[in-house]
């Protein structure tokens, strides 16, 4: 399967069940909207037993390699990301190799999965491997996840192999890796 269709937008933010199956969605996205990921806008939802290959460029703020804006609930099971997640922004680019932005009051649960593709940009930073931002209040649940990096930008400050979450989130990690400090 190979898209440059999102899923959600600003006005319908996907909602329900998506199981790819063990299928690989192969993507190419360049663009200077804010939340560019395969499933731009989701909320209480659940995305499952997905590939993602492929590209997510942009010149904007907080890029996903799965998704790009949460809301409400989402829970992510057996998702491999392995896209070249690349940031054009010069200084905070809040990426994320899965999520790119939770907002305010969000809860996402992340079981058996993987970013195994590559974080760049020469003047980017301030990104998360899992979540790039999560505001206040946000609960973060990730359980058997590894961030297993092909390249990260030479730039780390203000990284994190997890996830940037504000002081009030609660997360949590169980059984959780990274091969490269971020």
């Amino acid at each position: 399967l190979d898209s440059q269709q999102s899923v959600g937008n600003q006005n319908h933010y996907y909602s329900g069940t998506f199981n790819g199956l063990g299928n690989t969605l192969t993507v190419h996205y360049t663009g200077s909207g804010e939340y560019k990921a395969p499933f731009e806008r989701v909320g209480n939802a659940v995305i499952r037993n997905l590939t993602v290959d492929g590209s997510v460029t942009s010149s904007s703020k907080f890029a996903g390699g799965l998704v790009g804006c949460l809301r409400n609930h989402v829970e992510i099971e057996r998702c491999v990301v392995n896209v070249d997640l690349v940031s054009l922004v010069n200084g905070d680019g809040s990426s994320g190799g899965l999520i790119g932005y939770m907002q305010t009051d969000a809860q996402a649960t992340v079981t058996n999965s993987a970013f195994t593709g590559s974080i760049q940009g020469d003047k980017t930073n301030s990104n998360g491997g899992f979540i790039g931002v999560a505001l206040r209040d946000t609960k973060i649940t990730l359980t058997n996840c590894l961030f297993s990096p092909v390249s990260l930008p030479i730039d780390g400050r203000g990284c994190s192999p997890f996830a940037r979450a504000d002081n009030s989130s609660t997360l949590t990690f169980t059984n959780c890796y990274y091969t490269m400090v971020y």
